[in-house]
């Protein structure tokens, strides 16, 4: 049976998320619930151990993964939350140690491995820096406007040398606080 590849553009049209429940408030603790920002990511540490293992199997070159979940609105700040539930590794046969696309070919590959439904999605996607630092680059903040442009879409940027990260949400890849859960 050969699995179609969707245009994963078309699932996220929706006008906004749907309204945090109390189960997904409940996970955030008491002082990030007034936290002056527009959007929070919300990240288990098995999904984050899940990335910095994927990360730190090789640090010599660049390394992509894409991440699924779901995001939802606070009220009545309206403030997003970005739930990740998962996170999957994508080959890096074309990395250096400057440089890592999905390329055109593994995007059916990734699809079927991906399970998004109308409860997870893909929401983002993550990549390493290795000993260069957390920050888009020219060429991410490009990919991040392109293909992650919704403002609850996520990029995390890790440097496994320097055990830092840090999440960027939005077309303009605004830096964005991660909450460890």
């Amino acid at each position: 049976m050969t699995m179609p590849i969707v245009d994963w553009q078309e699932l996220d049209h929706e006008k906004s998320p749907p309204m945090a429940t109390e189960e997904i408030l409940h996970l955030v603790p008491a002082f990030h619930t007034e936290c002056d920002t527009k959007c929070l990511v919300i990240l288990p540490h098995a999904v984050f151990d899940d990335i910095m293992l994927h990360l730190k199997g090789n640090c010599t070159i660049e390394r992509i993964g894409v991440l699924t979940g779901r995001p939802y609105t606070k009220l009545p700040s309206g403030q997003l939350l970005v739930c990740v539930d998962a996170a999957f590794s994508v080959d890096d046969i074309h990395a250096t140690d400057i440089r890592v696309a999905i390329q055109k070919s593994e995007w059916k590959d990734v699809w079927r491995r991906l399970s998004v439904s109308a409860e997870s999605r893909i929401i983002g996607w993550y990549h390493s820096h290795p000993g260069h630092g957390v920050f888009l680059s020219a060429t991410d903040r490009g990919t991040q406007s392109l293909w992650f442009a919704q403002e609850w879409k996520v990029a995390i940027v890790v440097d496994p040398i320097r055990d830092e990260y840090q999440a960027f949400t939005g077309a303009s890849g605004t830096p964005t606080p991660v909450l460890l859960i």
